[in-house]
């Protein structure tokens, strides 16, 4: 199974995965690298509403899982995907309050962002960049935050508050600034 997956087998990958379902029935989803796997699977297959029950069949299993942050957040994309932003937020959510790692908190707050921006919620989705701001060490983050946050605020509240708020921002990266 894991050369399947390591190749990039799919098909062979969920085949073998059914069989060995087939065989052991539900227990053998009691694994939970079987479980990550068949998810992923689901996933690289475009079968989003399969990997999203999956994923948060993994989550809810396996609690305390290194992955289960990793699982809540691809829910929650694949939620996002599927236009059910409410829920995709709240396991966005849940990913950030479970991740110990701040550029993996990022993402969850990044895709929180994007939810908030598309419903409309534009302040929300500004504290969501800012978020990403304050935390992150990854500078690939930083820049897609600060393209987020400045072109809400420059749409929404124009050029002057803009610069104030990027003013204000900058002063937080001093953690960037590398010792002379």
């Amino acid at each position: 199974i894991r050369t399947y997956e390591t190749l990039g087998f799919e098909d062979k990958l969920a085949q073998s995965l059914q069989r060995l379902r087939n065989v052991g029935g539900d227990a053998a989803m009691e694994n939970a690298d079987l479980q990550w796997l068949s998810a992923e699977a689901a996933q690289r297959a475009g079968e989003n509403d399969k990997s999203t029950e999956q994923l948060l069949d993994f989550a809810k299993k396996f609690p305390g899982d290194k992955r289960e942050p990793e699982a809540l957040l691809r829910a929650a994309q694949n939620l996002k995907g599927l236009g059910q932003d409410a829920m995709a937020l709240d396991l966005a959510a849940q990913a950030i309050e479970k991740a110990g790692d701040q550029t993996f908190r990022a993402r969850g707050y990044l895709e929180r962002a994007e939810l908030l921006e598309r419903q409309g919620k534009i302040e929300a989705a500004e504290r969501e960049y800012e978020n990403i701001l304050q935390g992150t060490p990854d500078l690939m983050q930083v820049a897609v935050a600060l393209h987020g946050l400045v072109r809400l605020s420059l749409a929404h509240h124009g050029l002057p508050a803009t610069l104030f708020r990027l003013a204000a921002v900058a002063q937080g990266f001093d953690r960037f600034s590398a010792p002379l």
